[in-house]
């Protein structure tokens, strides 16, 4: 497949490398809109309806355009358009971010580093045509790919666009937990149908862990006026009151006494007790990821299978497996 092959449109360019976690992760749920999926004879996943019959639109035409107007002109080769915008445009002053993983066959291997890739092109959206961003990234991966993994890369950018897309279905409330939660499982399902789960992971892993952090937040708000206090209290690190009580777990707890009184403090303690806990197990993982990647005698997708492996089954429930993946696997 080529760049060529696509109907897309335009949108104003972003930068996900520039924006805060939080902000990555209401954009996830809120705001995306995209391509349709291309067939990939090799990832499971079979191409939409539409596609079948020839293709979609790559951004929300609602959003509009600041870039040229495709079909305007025969678009600028590759070279070019990459030397324009890392010299005067709006890539200047900019490296590359993110990389083309392989294994040993010389096949993309599953890594959020392949969607870093993608969108440091995907930013320039808004100064060139959607046509002209996919000959962008068609060209810097068979700059390094070998020929197969170049087209499964090109492959992959039509299925994530519509991952991205996926996400538009879904206006959770976000005061509400049930809600974000149901929000945030239809994503999740969606973008491992898309997807797969391997890719789907890599991709979105550490953005859903994050994402469930924000609904257990909003769980912990919604149950009293004590848990707003803690929840406040917990989300605001640099607070007074902790600048006040210092490193001093005694002083911590004294000022919490006073500030919310015993039962609140209670309840204070209990969720710090689950996330000592929760870090102690995280700090387990790190070291047995760091051992598998550390094997000599185990290939990339070897040691991605042995990763998955051991967090299935240290974290048996679905929302810890699903933050442990996050913040582990990548």
């Amino acid at each position: 497949m080529t760049a060529a092959s696509v109907r897309f449109r335009s949108r104003p360019r972003y930068a996900l490398w520039g924006a805060s976690l939080a902000a990555v992760a209401v954009l996830a749920v809120l705001g995306w809109v995209g391509w349709r999926q291309l067939h990939c004879a090799d990832c499971g996943v079979e191409p939409s309806a539409a596609v079948r019959e020839g293709g979609a639109a790559w951004f929300d035409p609602k959003v509009g355009s600041q870039g040229p107007a495709a079909g305007a002109s025969a678009p600028r080769d590759a070279a070019s358009l990459r030397r324009m915008l890392q010299t005067t445009g709006s890539l200047r002053d900019t490296e590359v971010d993110g990389e083309w993983p392989v294994d040993a066959q010389g096949r993309l291997v599953p890594s959020l580093l392949v969607r870093r890739r993608f969108e440091y092109f995907i930013a320039a959206g808004g100064e060139v045509t959607p046509q002209e961003v996919a000959a962008l990234i068609e060209d810097d991966a068979r700059r390094s790919l070998r020929p197969p993994a170049a087209a499964e890369a090109m492959s992959l950018l039509q299925r994530y666009m519509e991952a991205r897309g996926e996400a538009s279905r879904y206006k959770p409330d976000t005061r509400d937990a049930q809600s974000m939660r149901a929000a945030l499982a239809g994503v999740h399902a969606a973008r491992e149908r898309i997807l797969g789960p391997a890719w789907a992971r890599a991709f979105y892993g550490e953005e859903e862990a994050y994402f469930e952090t924000q609904i257990q937040r909003v769980e912990l708000a919604n149950s009293g006026a004590a848990g707003a206090a803690q929840a406040a209290e917990q989300q605001a690190g640099d607070s007074a009151l902790l600048t006040a009580a210092g490193k001093d777990p005694a002083a911590l707890r004294e000022a919490r006494l006073k500030a919310y009184g015993a039962e609140a403090t209670a309840r204070m303690e209990s969720v710090d007790a689950q996330w000592t806990k929760w870090n102690a197990r995280i700090d387990q993982g790190r070291k047995e990821v760091a051992r598998i990647r550390g094997a000599a005698n185990l290939s990339p997708v070897q040691k991605q299978a042995q990763i998955q492996a051991w967090i299935e089954a240290n974290f048996s429930d679905p929302p810890e497996r699903l933050r442990a993946q996050g913040l582990l696997a990548e």
